[in-house]
């Protein structure tokens, strides 16, 4: 897979099938617009392509950090596995006031050379987000584009969106959060130095520091897989503020099961699987100790 960092003035050189949208987590929606793109791709005898934002747009509108599903590294990984040509990148700022019409008829039609596009039932684009689905098809009628709708994608009976798996995250719903995501929520993190106290315990703890904005999610301790150079680990994984050691700050902390290598600054990757208990204050140190083999138990157990 290609990833083209453009501007609004520059010019692809090969015919695109390209998916449009914000696609923040990469979703089981996410996923049926792009595979859409790719079969579409495959019927022109072209090359398949999404349009992508180097930021969130909510970071620009709102200049606030959006709370992430994933991390670019994450999510042009996981757009090569799916099988896409090309990724291109363009800043949202040089995008963002860029009237429907011009979005369309000068950046899509010309400069990206779209032969079709894919986009979602409320898709929106230009200035101010004026433009929707319907001035989308109206736009095309003279150019030689495809427009493909892809209605809402469902999941018991609610349209699957990332706000909707970001909520569930934050509730601590993970197993409710990966079945919409269609694969483990994963946090990628680098290893830190921590005070040690679990490795004088018995319960020695790899310390994560995000490599994103990511999610948060709620606070307690999760059954989960650590990811390090490509092999799977269980661990349970505390999230949230260590308040029997009254610390400030989150804290990630996993117990990973069955190793013992040194691990410290290495990239490493966190898989949440299912929420095992919230976050509670200890009497004592012992007592903490004691619920942290309870939660230990419980993930070795897993099959």
């Amino acid at each position: 897979m290609e990833i083209i960092r453009i501007h609004p003035q520059d010019k692809i050189d090969e015919e695109l099938t390209v998916a449009l949208g914000n696609f923040d987590g990469l979703h089981l929606a996410h996923q049926e617009l792009i595979n859409r793109a790719i079969k579409k791709a495959q019927d022109f005898k072209i090359k398949s392509g999404v349009l992508m934002f180097t930021e969130h747009t909510k970071n620009v509108l709102l200049r606030t950090k959006q709370n992430l599903l994933m991390s670019r590294k994450q999510k042009l990984a996981y757009l090569d596995k799916m099988g896409l040509d090309f990724v291109v990148e363009i800043e949202f700022s040089e995008i963002m006031k860029m009237s429907p019409e011009f979005f369309v008829r000068e950046f899509l039609a010309k400069n990206l050379k779209a032969k079709a596009v894919v986009v979602g039932y409320d898709y929106r684009f230009g200035y101010k987000a004026k433009g929707n689905v319907d001035l989308l098809l109206k736009s095309v009628e003279d150019l030689d584009i495809q427009v493909n709708v892809v209605e809402a994608v469902k999941k018991d009976g609610e349209v699957i969106s990332s706000t909707r798996i970001r909520k569930e995250i934050q509730q601590g719903n993970i197993q409710k959060a990966n079945d919409l995501l269609g694969r483990p929520f994963t946090i990628q993190g680098r290893v830190v130095h921590g005070k040690s106290l679990g490795k004088k315990m018995g319960y020695p703890t790899a310390n994560l520091q995000p490599m994103a904005h990511y999610t948060v999610p709620k606070y307690g301790v999760y059954d989960t897989n650590v990811i390090v150079k490509g092999k799977s680990y269980k661990a349970a994984t505390s999230i949230g503020t260590n308040p029997t050691l009254n610390e400030k700050g989150l804290k990630i902390e996993a117990h990973i099961l069955d190793f013992n290598e040194n691990i410290y600054k290495k990239e490493v990757e966190l898989e949440f699987l299912n929420f095992l208990r919230p976050e509670k204050k200890f009497d004592n140190i012992d007592t903490l100790f004691q619920q942290i083999e309870k939660d230990t138990n419980l993930v070795r157990a897993r099959k």
